[in-house]
């Protein structure tokens, strides 16, 4: 009996030793493949540094591969699973070039979800055929939750939501990791503001804040990558604070309406001058006129924080170049110029923290400092009575003639109806422009041609005839040859190269004292209109 019990049961025990190889077989076969493209060097980083964590690595193939044009886009486009694009977003090249690709995995039996934002969704018309996931599937829309906020965990609980959710991958699911992408930042605040009025409530409370100092805005975007935006961020607070300054740092984003709101209190601007960190187009992408109307409701100077953008230029690299900002990120400068912010100053370039593998926006320090102290002096004088200010306004006068004052003809522009304008506008604003009344523009037209022109080297009896009459500036060649010789000696030899030994011979008056460089004036007040010097 025993027996015949042992010979039915072997075949049972042999066919469910079969059936569990078979079934660790299949387990093995089915592992599921993702892949992540993505814009973002930093999520392509962290997406290869989750794939080998021990909890993903043996049972999830996770593969990040880069989505940008200056990177190689010829890998293969294969998996269970393809996110095309995170909210990073991707250029049109690029998705140009990895369609077909994308196209190819789909007609092969692979899901495919374009996660880009969602505000800018449209933008991709042209490929949001390859998607095969509903925008309404909660799977899409929690995948964009996870991908709202970059760091290392969040892409790992994103891993595992979609190996569950997608391939019946046994698993605890994790919500994603969420924080505030928007609002008011410090590095030493326990959270990020919504509101300015709690903000500076904590600031105060801080010992930090001097209402008597100077308060600098400081606009960035989102806070979805602090890993690499927040080195920056900090070492601009730091220099400001360091020099008793109060410091502002809100987002500005077209996807939140209440961005130009965190620097008003009340309605008023709440700063006396701002930065922008650069972010590569206008202030606004979506909505031109309505960044500028946000930079006029806070009526304050702005300037532009440039950080590279590539990640093959360090800071290194930086310094040996010749070039300010790289010719292909000159635009850097025309975005921020139409938006009417000024002074282009490079602050940071990309660096790669060698334990992390993360690339970060490396402050360069020396550059900061000249960055901090350009905008104090700006909020200085935005604090300073209109009447007090002293300022000179400078026109065309090329050649040493009467005619060629006021704007290159090439140009076609009447300078001189221009500037009487300004000044009349400059008056109603309260700036000093003497006692007198203003000129009519042939009046002033006159004056710019007789007295406020430059002379040629042909004409030095007219040259004596406006220094005796004393409405010119002179500067001795000691002084000049002082401020020359500041300058490090390539530099000089190039000027001397170019245009000989200083202080040359345009507009240079000579007497028993000594050379003297002229530079013609109209005054008005506070107000000094000059030629422009002419080369040479």
């Amino acid at each position: 009996m025993k027996k015949q019990i042992i010979l039915l049961l072997l075949p049972i025990i042999i066919f469910c030793m079969i059936g569990t190889s078979s079934a660790e077989n299949t387990t093995t076969q089915n592992t599921p493949e993702i892949l992540i493209i993505s814009s973002s060097p930093n999520e392509v980083a962290l997406i290869n540094k989750v794939a080998e964590d021990p909890s993903i690595k043996n049972q999830i193939k996770l593969r990040g591969e880069p989505g940008r044009t200056d990177t190689n886009l010829t890998y293969e486009v294969k998996g269970d699973l393809i996110i095309f694009g995170t909210r990073s977003g991707l250029s049109a090249p690029v998705w140009e070039t990895l369609k077909d690709k994308v196209k190819a995995a789909k007609n092969n039996g692979s899901y495919v979800m374009i996660c880009v934002e969602p505000s800018a969704r449209q933008n991709y018309a042209p490929i949001l055929e390859l998607q095969n996931i509903d925008t309404n599937d909660t799977r899409y829309i929690q995948t964009l939750k996870y991908l709202n906020y970059t760091s290392y965990e969040n892409l790992k609980r994103l891993t595992i939501f979609l190996a569950v959710s997608f391939f019946n991958y046994t698993a605890t699911i994790e919500p994603p990791i969420e924080r505030p992408l928007w609002g008011i930042y410090h590095p030493d605040a326990p959270e990020i503001f919504n509101n300015l009025t709690s903000y500076l409530q904590w600031y105060n409370n801080t010992g930090k804040y001097n209402e008597s100092s100077p308060t600098i805005g400081i606009l960035t975007t989102e806070y979805t990558d602090m890993a690499r935006d927040g080195p920056l961020l900090d070492a601009l607070i730091r220099a400001l604070e360091a020099k008793n300054a109060n410091v502002i740092v809100a987002t500005y984003t077209y996807r939140d309406p209440k961005s130009i709101e965190y620097l008003l209190l009340n309605g008023k601007p709440a700063i006396d001058a701002a930065i922008v960190i650069s972010r590569g187009g206008l202030l606004n992408s979506q909505n031109w006129t309505q960044g500028i109307k946000d930079l006029q409701k806070l009526n304050v100077t702005v300037l532009n924080g440039i950080r590279l953008f590539s990640p093959n230029m360090t800071v290194q690299d930086w310094e040996n170049s010749i070039q300010g900002v790289p010719s292909s990120e000159l635009y850097q400068l025309a975005f921020a110029e139409m938006d009417g912010i000024i002074e282009p100053i490079v602050i940071s370039a990309k660096e790669t923290d060698p334990q992390t593998g993360i690339i970060y926006n490396k402050p360069i320090p020396y550059q900061i400092e000249w960055l901090v102290n350009r905008t104090l002096s700006w909020a200085k004088l935005k604090r300073l009575p209109n009447s007090l200010k002293k300022i000179v306004i400078t026109y065309y006068s090329e050649g040493g003639g009467k005619a060629n004052v006021g704007a290159d003809i090439d140009y076609y522009l009447n300078a001189q109806a221009s500037i009487k304008r300004l000044l009349e506008a400059m008056k109603e604003r309260g700036y000093y422009l003497g006692k007198k009344p203003l000129l009519s523009e042939d009046e002033l037209a006159k004056l710019m041609a007789e007295i406020g022109s430059n002379i040629g080297t042909w004409a030095p009896g007219e040259l004596e005839k406006r220094v005796k009459e004393g409405q010119v500036i002179l500067i001795s060649e000691g002084e000049y040859l002082r401020w020359f010789n500041e300058l490090p000696e390539d530099k000089k030899k190039e000027v001397i190269d170019a245009w000989g030994p200083p202080p040359g011979k345009i507009m240079v008056y000579s007497n028993s004292t000594g050379k003297y460089i002229v530079i013609p004036m109209l005054e008005f007040g506070n107000i000094l209109l000059a030629p422009e010097p002419v080369w040479g």
